[in-house]
């Protein structure tokens, strides 16, 4: 009954703080999310938004940075090339935007400008890029760690120089422990399917992009790289309680991509998501930054019952 009160109380007062964050939420999961007291996978991302504030997010969220954390994890691991960077794309050498190569900033989501064979739009190009540098990834959506990276544009070599031999790996690990892993066919376009992998390499869905057979998506065999991927997250995954690590598969090659803090920024209705179990028995929130950093006022009381409570961030 005590917590049940707490539970109303503090979340009435997280509710006021953060309107957009509960109204995305509930557009989501058709039900408002228990902050204080998460019960499952998709409020635990929300909790982590609003209270799990590591340090290490911050370095994983800026995709500059986390190029420089995976490189001194990894030495072995291949990534993209950077060839500049900068703030403002009017500063950037003309020469380096003739090959392939993909224009990006280090702070948000699906920033991206692909060129292939030096073939651009300038003037798009250069209202985006600075379009991109004025917003504030993460704000509308409380991502915490997002809010901190300091903006900045950059150019990378193309990883891939077909679309249809480039394959996106993303593995979902918990400090040292594998959830699940995906598969992104024709990523970063309308065509995009994913092959959802588990813990024993069986396939165990397939949701198909634009104009796809389903047929097409399961002909295609698990790439070479995908133990390799999952090998290289389990080590850096040491470091974190729980977060998804991206690779790209292409030419015969693994190359690091980037790491992701709030996936999908933890909006989704957890009836019938057989993959949250997996996640759940995975993350272990007392290995949380949280949970391991005194904590002062309510928050206090919020450790301790998870303490003793143990939470699991699984299905609900």
């Amino acid at each position: 009954m005590q917590k049940q009160v707490y539970s109303i109380i503090l979340n009435t007062a997280l509710y006021l703080q953060y309107p957009r964050l509960t109204y995305r939420f509930f557009r989501a999961a058709k039900a408002l999310p228990n902050i204080a007291f998460p019960n499952h996978y998709y409020e635990w991302i929300q909790w982590r938004k609003i209270f799990d504030h590591n340090p290490l997010w911050v370095i994983y969220s800026d995709k500059l940075a986390a190029k420089s954390y995976i490189a001194s994890r990894l030495p072995q691991l291949s990534t993209a090339k950077v060839l500049w960077i900068g703030t403002d794309i009017e500063d950037a050498p003309r020469e380096l935007l003739q090959g392939d190569v993909v224009v990006k900033t280090n702070h948000g989501c699906n920033h991206n400008y692909f060129i292939r064979n030096g073939v651009y739009d300038w003037d798009r190009l250069r209202q985006r890029t600075r379009r991109w540098m004025k917003k504030t990834f993460g704000k509308k959506d409380h991502e915490w760690s997002s809010l901190q990276v300091k903006h900045k544009l950059f150019i990378e070599e193309m990883v891939g120089t077909q679309t249809n031999n480039l394959i996106e790996i993303n593995i979902r690990a918990a400090n040292g422990r594998l959830a699940y892993g995906t598969l992104l066919i024709h990523p970063k376009t309308p065509r995009q399917s994913v092959v959802y992998i588990n813990q024993e390499r069986q396939r165990n869905l397939i949701t198909c992009g634009e104009a796809v057979a389903y047929e097409e998506i399961e002909a295609i065999a698990i790439p070479e790289g995908y133990d390799e991927a999952v090998r290289l997250a389990l080590a850096m995954s040491q470091d974190a309680d729980y977060a998804r690590y991206d690779f790209f598969w292409a030419d015969g090659t693994l190359y690091g991509a980037e790491i992701t803090v709030y996936p999908a920024s933890g909006y989704g209705d957890p009836r019938g998501d057989e993959n949250l179990a997996l996640i759940g028995a995975a993350w272990d929130i007392g290995a949380s930054w949280f949970m391991r950093q005194p904590q002062t006022t309510y928050r206090k009381l919020l450790a301790k019952h998870f303490q003793t409570w143990r939470p699991q961030p699984g299905p609900k």
